[in-house]
This record gives C-alpha cells, sequence and structure tokens, in this order.
C-alpha cells in the first residue's frame, strides 16, 4: 500500500515518492507506465509536478542510486485518487506489473 497525504494539491491530484529497484547486474533502462484498468497515474522527479507525464523512462541506474547489489530510482507518482492502481514495468529481459492500492492517511 501506498499512503497519500489527507488533503490533495491545488489540482485535486495526491503523490507519493517511491523507490523501483532492480538487481545490481541489471543494468539497462527501465519504462514505467500504467498498466492498463490500473487507474490514472503520471510521473515526475519532483513533488508536485503540474503537468506529470504518462510515462516514465529511467535511464542507467548506475548514475541515480547504485546501493550495493540493487540498484534504484527515486520517482514521484501523482494520483487522481486512492483506490487500486496497477504499474507495468519493462526492461530489456523483462516485463512485470506491481498492483497496489493507494490509502489516504488515517483510512485503512
Amino acid at each position: 500500500a501506498i499512503r497519500i497525504g489527507a488533503e490533495p494539491l491545488e489540482d485535486g491530484s495526491y503523490y507519493a515518492r517511491v523507490s523501483f529497484v532492480t538487481t545490481g547486474d541489471y543494468t539497462g533502462p527501465l519504462l514505467v507506465r500504467p498498466s492498463p484498468g490500473g487507474g490514472t497515474i503520471g510521473f515526475s522527479s519532483v513533488a508536485p509536478d503540474a503537468n506529470p507525464p504518462g510515462e516514465w523512462h529511467l535511464q542507467n541506474p548506475a548514475d541515480i542510486y547504485p546501493t550495493g547489489n540493487v540498484r534504484q530510482w527515486v520517482v514521484y507518482l501523482h494520483f487522481d485518487g486512492p483506490g487500486c492502481h496497477a504499474l507495468q514495468n519493462e526492461g530489456l529481459d523483462f516485463s512485470s506489473i506491481i498492483v497496489f492500492v493507494v490509502l489516504v492517511d488515517g483510512g485503512a
């Protein structure tokens, strides 16, 4: 679950800071985008972002956060509100879908 603040931004959206992590031996790019039916999600490197793009091309993780045996990218996800969401992640040799729930602080 991802918890968001109870008060939306001026435009009515919410955001949360998250990390995308791969194994340390993966050195390729990562494409992250909403999975079909996975809700409205935007991506940015700053928060808040008035016009977050609908997909995110994460490049060489070694230039971002090399932390031992993993590589991570820190990204802000922008949501239209709480609920069930899904992301499709694609690398050079893999593809996966992550399903998660976004909860408002204080929600169960």
